[in-house]
């Protein structure tokens, strides 16, 4: 949660300057970046702050609401079924602790769907 309200300050204050810059915003204005959380209320709240049109739709997710006061459930997702042989846990590619699998593997997909639209990347700011 932290995190997003940080990068909501963030992004309000840059989109706030004058002309964007193109390390920080698309060619159409929209933020380079990828807000994820396992309560969509903060991150639902950077959206509106901002500007709905500043993020792309991709890059905004959220799980369902009801993790709120449980690190458990956040950091360690849905309850994991015993996979079968040549099949996927519930966890997929993020089964390492990461948590959330569908929320995590979405959240690679989108940082590696910026990451392949920008002419080049410095770095990346995780919060």
């Amino acid at each position: 949660q932290a995190g997003n309200e940080i990068g909501s300050a963030f992004w309000r204050l840059a989109a706030s300057e004058g002309p964007p810059r193109n390390w920080l915003f698309d060619e159409r204005g929209r933020c380079r970046a990828v807000l994820v959380d396992t309560e969509p209320k903060v991150v639902h709240g950077a959206v509106r702050a901002v500007g709905a049109e500043r993020f792309h739709p991709q890059c905004v997710l959220a799980e369902q609401s009801g993790r709120g006061n449980n690190w458990a459930a956040g950091f360690y997702g849905p309850t994991v079924t015993e996979a079968g042989p040549g099949q996927i846990g519930l966890r997929g590619s993020c089964a390492t602790g990461a948590g959330g699998g569908a929320v995590c593997d979405a959240a690679l997909e989108a940082l590696r769907w910026q990451w392949e639209r920008a002419d080049g990347c410095a770095g990346v700011v995780l919060a």
